[in-house]
């Protein structure tokens, strides 16, 4: 089925067909109507407007005049064929308010309002609400009064119409000209135009799943370039490819502009018969700007095989995967990926959320949250330019492979690299970078800027690696001339910014970088963005900002779930165990325990509180467990430190091993701590999944133990810090 159409026919004369045929008529003037119709509207009695000699109804054809759509001073609404219709205020000095209506037509997800003859008025402000899409105004009364109507209704697209009463529009271009709204869409006599929701730019045909095809790669293979297929609600057990076609793959959020249709239209990927290529969604033949996914719930996927070279060959983009090419994601809850290797020459990959290898894709406005992989949990970047902006990238986790829990940016090639508004926060990295990784070949730098990073976790470094190459963004580990690092202050299971957030007005002062202005409010950013027109740090801020999807993850985190500890008989020995509330919203911690209270007591931050109800730890907020231990005795205590807490969907308590290795040590008796260093051998071995390595320090010192693959690689670091002297 065709996209529903409008067509400009000269004044105010305007035709709309929808989705299923029918054909609806406004203000007939001048030149007869190409069609018959279904439907007449009719916005004030004057002969410029109301010339109904142009048109050829249907036998059952609904005509709407103001006498109608306005009885006794209420606006009426009509339902007819499935198209709603709803009459509007519009008056002017020349059209007294009880004579004329301006309409809003709904139909096929399509918002349309023909304003009428109409000046601006104050009752045009209620029309921001409704979201429309596509906004008719008679520029009579001025343009520059037209072009304030215009910021009241706040239309996706704005139209000028009536310019003047001659059908020859070219003799008042300059009129037309000064009307100067943010979306200003100039028809010319004829001309017809497809009608979208949201911006998408579309022709061509639009292929219903599942009422045209049962599948959405059915409905891809039938599609050519131009193209939408457009997806109903619901859970798709596919792995789709694009096959190089420049066509738009889309849920209905399109047509809603809900997230609630992005929840439940649902891309699984987690059945795919051929493991090799198991990513959900597959851009793998040089797919460029025109290829769009929009609107989705994108999960299960397990990654695709991709060969670098005959001796480099990984399983990449758990749930998206791109290969030379350009095209944008946007506006989907990537989630619960992981990469999963299954060829046994294929090693653990990264981009658990998206990889793209030697494209430029569009990323924006995505929530990317819970996926995993060998490396780049979140995104990765791979010898591939790219703009990512304005999502939310949370809670996914890197494995030792290459670390890096968020965002990697590997040698990224001359050319537009963008790193923009991004809320970076709660990943974690079994080696290094729990935030970002910039890694810079050539002296090719990638923007880094106007992004939150805040509570990642990593085994080493901090949550950037190589923050000397970013600008205006707020790190919670590091701070110079160019980075703020200030508590965000995020509202929970949305991570929008609270009113007295640091990170509002604090990026980039640019005006390239400003915030959307209010046009109710000059100077004033539109929300979601707060304060002034400045950049807002985070996902929330800049021109591309718009509303996100709630979310709802429940996790508490600390690096080792098993903790040695190296102390001496007789002694006390104070070890630190930081745990961070990952979870999406606000904590409560009821109390924290050890079993061995002979050997072992616990305290935290949390203990100033005698009322369980306010020991809470905000979402990323962390908390330090002090372990007091003594004993007396020589040898290995184990015991558990237990968390208790109020999280539903969470083990309760959260349980960490912790290990008193104690030794005995007198004026006789040094020679019981070791005389030197030594690695001994792991035990068991071979293993699977686990083995315990034991080592000797002979005195404090800095220890790094790392691990190393047959071709002597790094990939993994289990230590790296000061220990005490003692077995370990």
């Amino acid at each position: 089925s065709k996209t529903p159409t409008l067509q400009f026919l000269g004044n105010a004369f305007v035709k709309i067909e929808t989705l299923n045929g029918k054909v609806i008529y406004i203000d007939p003037y001048a030149v007869n109507a190409p069609d018959s119709a279904d439907i007449v509207l009719v916005t004030h009695e004057h002969e410029c407007h109301n010339d109904l000699t142009r048109i050829i109804p249907k036998k059952l054809c609904t005509i709407i005049r103001p006498a109608s759509a306005l009885i006794d001073g209420a606006y009426q609404s009509f339902e007819i064929d499935g198209i709603k219709i709803t009459a509007k205020p519009a008056y002017n000095k020349y059209h007294p308010k009880d004579e004329g209506v301006g309409y809003l037509l709904e139909f096929d997800g399509i918002k349309v309002y023909h304003a009428g003859g109409t000046s601006k008025i104050p009752e045009m402000a209620d029309l921001a609400s409704e979201k429309i899409d596509y906004a008719l105004y008679p520029l009579t009364p001025g343009p520059e009064e037209m072009t304030q109507a215009a910021a009241l209704v706040q239309a996706q697209h704005d139209i000028p119409i009536h310019s003047n009463v001659s059908l020859d529009r070219s003799a008042n271009q300059s009129y037309i000209n000064r009307f100067k709204p943010p979306n200003k869409l100039v028809l010319q006599n004829d001309q017809i135009i497809n009608l979208v929701h949201e911006n998408v730019s579309v022709s061509g045909y639009v292929h219903r799943v599942p009422q045209d095809y049962s599948s959405i790669q059915a409905a891809i293979d039938a599609s050519q370039n131009g193209d939408t297929v457009l997806v109903s609600e619901g859970t798709y057990f596919e792995n789709i490819n694009f096959r190089g076609k420049g066509i738009v793959v889309a849920s209905k959020y399109i047509l809603t502009n809900d997230w609630q249709t992005v929840k439940t239209t649902i891309i699984d990927g987690s059945k795919s018969v051929n493991k090799d290529t198991a990513s959900t969604v597959q851009f793998l033949n040089k797919e460029d700007s025109a290829a769009v996914i929009e609107g989705f719930t994108i999960t299960g996927g397990s990654g695709t095989k991709y060969v670098f070279s005959e001796t480099l060959k990984y399983q990449e983009g758990a749930g998206v995967i791109l290969s030379y090419s350009s095209a944008v994601v946007k506006n989907n809850l990537i989630i619960n990926n992981g990469i999963k290797p299954f060829s046994s020459d294929a090693k653990d990959g990264g981009g658990g959320g998206i990889a793209s290898m030697y494209g430029n894709p569009t990323i924006c406005n995505n929530v990317i949250a819970s996926n995993n992989s060998g490396y780049a949990g979140g995104i990765v970047l791979n010898w591939s330019n790219g703009q990512i902006r304005n999502n939310i990238i949370y809670h996914n986790t890197g494995r030792a492979s290459y670390g890096t829990g968020g965002v990697m940016l590997w040698k990224v090639p001359a050319g537009p690299t963008f790193l923009e508004n991004n809320t970076i926060v709660g990943n974690t990295s079994l080696k290094d970078a729990g935030g970002i990784n910039i890694k810079v070949d050539k002296n090719v730098i990638p923007v880094v800027k106007n992004n939150i990073v805040w509570g990642n976790r990593q085994v080493t470094g901090g949550q950037v690696l190589n923050p000397q190459y970013s600008k205006y963004n707020n790190i919670e580990d590091y701070s110079d001339v160019n980075n703020i690092s200030v508590n965000p202050n995020l509202i929970d299971d949305n991570f929008m910014l609270t009113d007295g957030s640091p990170c509002i007005d604090a990026g980039d002062p640019d005006t390239a970088y400003n915030d959307i202005s209010d046009p109710n409010k000059p100077g004033s950013a539109l929300i979601p963005s707060k304060g002034n027109i400045r950049n807002d740090i985070g996902a929330f801020g800049g021109a591309l900002t718009k509303y996100l999807t709630q979310f709802e993850v429940e996790d508490i985190y600390t690096l080792d779930r098993t903790h040695i500890i190296s102390g001496q008989t007789g002694k006390e020995k104070i070890y630190k165990i930081e745990y961070l509330n990952l979870s999406s919203h606000s904590i409560r911690i009821d109390s924290i325990a050890v079993g061995n209270k002979n050997v072992f007591t616990v305290s935290s931050k949390l203990d100033v509180y005698s009322d369980r109800s306010k020991r809470v730890l905000a979402s990323l907020e962390n908390d330090t467990i002090l372990v007091n231990c003594k004993t007396e005795a020589a040898g290995t205590t184990n015991d558990t430190v237990y968390v208790y807490h109020n999280v539903e969907g969470l083990v309760n308590p959260v349980k960490i091993a912790i290990q008193l290795n104690a030794v005995t040590v007198g004026i006789n008796d040094e020679n019981k701590l070791p005389n030197d260093f030594k690695l001994f051998q792991n035990e068991p071995n071979p293993f699977n999944p686990s083995t315990r390595i034991r080592f000797n320090v002979a005195h404090r010192a800095n220890v790094s133990l790392k691990i190393f693959d047959i071709l002597g690689r790094e990939v993994a670091t289990l230590i790296n810090g000061e220990m005490e002297a003692g077995i370990h």
